[in-house]
């Protein structure tokens, strides 16, 4: 579709040449290819690399709804929207965070990939027992084993008074470059406002971009502080009071009502209608904004399984412990899927990076059988949950868990400062850490510490070595 700003001419030749790429391999009404991977996102390009390693990626075939090769989703958030020097593609296609080499479209072709990648392609049935997708372009791919990668989408807002295409979503490069470019219009005016709905990661860090553009912004967190689910209380409390100083006002325990829009002579204006809960004042307050960025989760991409394979209340396809679904020959993985937990009877979902590829990566074994034909007993999956950001001058990551007893420790050394945690559980064990401002050698120490005592050697060493105060939290 064409848009403004963009000429004309370049569209339709870009249209001809999505459809060339969708249609050229794929001219029978039926195809049968060995290894399909279903979603071109972040575990998409994930599992087509490991195909690759395997040696197995001359039978492999993509199909992504997107227009562009796979790129890692964490960019559109922090370089994306950068005021100054954004990072663009080609420089974040997968695999470009995990060090690897960046894979544009080109890398998918042959003679690496004889099937490659189908952009711009829709699934409309999936059927399980004939091992068949029927595509919207009505042809229907065949395979063998397939690899479910559809991810999530943005939890929409529901507003009465207001239609959906006013809220900004940041979930893929389209919205992101949307968002880019509003702000661009909005920087240099001194009455410009940004609300922000949801004091996640997402949420924080377009607070922080918003800032970089001298735009001021208020977020309106659901949690008692920014990141709570992640980071330590005074640890957040911190984050809160540097974007103070950067016009950023963060409205914490807040349920967002209403969003109202009003046409002005110039410019039209949002109004977020909240309501405090600790607020007595039970009719509610407002602030007026000229962008809305609703950033309050994600939803599964599985309408298509529903009623093919087992899924979780919330939408999540069910998983074993080596990423294969209730249908033989189909594995899912990345925010889509929901596996065994290691450390209860249930099962989990983990919507991060670190998880979208390392899942793909095993989940490649899986589907070669790579540890059978080694005689080897495949392992489980049991990922130590991992998330990090960057925003403002600020820069952490956290392992493992985040609930129990919080025990925080610093050093206020102005040239290297470090903060950070520990969680551990009732029987004194570490299940989590946390650490801002620490090197790639610190953060693997610590994370070392996970499944041992406070008193262990490790652990020990790691305090000496960064000559950190420690200090409980109880909360």
């Amino acid at each position: 579709m064409w848009s403004a700003g963009k000429p004309l001419l370049s569209h339709a030749l870009g249209y001809l040449m999505r459809s060339q790429v969708r249609t050229a391999a794929f001219l029978r009404p039926e195809k049968h290819v060995k290894y399909v991977i279903l979603g071109g996102g972040v575990s998409g390009g994930y599992a087509m690399d490991a195909f690759d390693a395997h040696g197995c990626s001359s039978d492999v075939l993509m199909i992504s709804s997107e227009k562009y090769a796979p790129y890692e989703r964490p960019a559109l958030t922090k370089g994306f929207l950068a005021a100054g020097n954004p990072v663009r593609l080609p420089s974040f296609h997968t695999c470009a965070g995990s060090g690897d080499a960046a894979h544009d479209a080109a890398w998918y072709r042959p003679p690496r990939f004889d099937h490659g990648l189908m952009l711009g392609t829709s699934v409309d049935e999936f059927d399980a027992a004939s091992k068949r997708l029927v595509l919207d372009l009505g042809t229907s791919i065949v395979y063998d084993k397939l690899i479910i990668a559809t991810g999530a989408s943005a939890r929409k807002a529901n507003f009465d008074n207001l239609g959906a295409d006013h809220l900004v979503y940041v979930r893929d490069l389209n919205d992101a470059e949307g968002l880019y470019q509003r702000l661009q219009q909005l920087a240099g005016r001194a009455d410009a406002a940004v609300a922000i709905i949801g004091g996640g990661f997402i949420g924080t860090e377009v607070a922080a971009a918003v800032a970089g553009f001298g735009i001021s912004a208020t977020v309106l967190c659901q949690e008692s502080s920014l990141l709570q689910r992640l980071v330590p209380g005074p640890i957040a409390q911190r984050y809160q009071e540097a974007f103070k100083k950067n016009n950023v006002q963060v409205i914490s325990n807040v349920t967002t009502d209403d969003v109202t829009y009003t046409e002005t002579s110039k410019n039209g204006k949002y109004t977020v209608h909240y309501t405090c809960r600790e607020s007595e004042d039970k009719a509610g307050e407002t602030i007026n904004a000229d962008v809305v960025v609703v950033a309050v989760g994600a939803v599964p991409n599985s309408s298509l399984f529903d009623g093919k394979l087992l899924l979780t209340d919330s939408g999540h396809v069910v998983v074993d412990d080596v990423l294969r679904t209730s249908a033989k020959d189909v594995f899912a993985v990345g925010d889509v899927a929901a596996f065994p937990s290691a450390n209860t009877s249930g099962i989990q979902v983990l919507d991060n990076v670190t998880h979208a590829r390392e899942s793909a990566k095993f989940a490649v074994r899986s589907v070669l059988g790579v540890d059978e034909a080694s005689g080897v007993q495949p392992p489980a999956y049991t990922p130590t949950p991992h998330f990090y950001s960057r925003f403002l001058n600020f820069s952490w990551r956290q392992y493992g868990s985040s609930e129990g007893l919080c025990v925080l420790f610093a050093h206020s050394d102005d040239d290297s400062p470090l903060l950070g945690a520990w969680w551990q559980n009732n029987d004194g064990v570490i299940t989590g850490t946390f650490l801002e401002s620490a090197t790639e050698e610190q953060h693997e120490a610590l994370r070392a510490c996970i499944g041992k005592s406070p008193v262990d050697d490790a652990v020990q060493r790691f305090l000496r070595e960064t000559n950190v105060s420690v200090g409980i939290n109880t909360m």
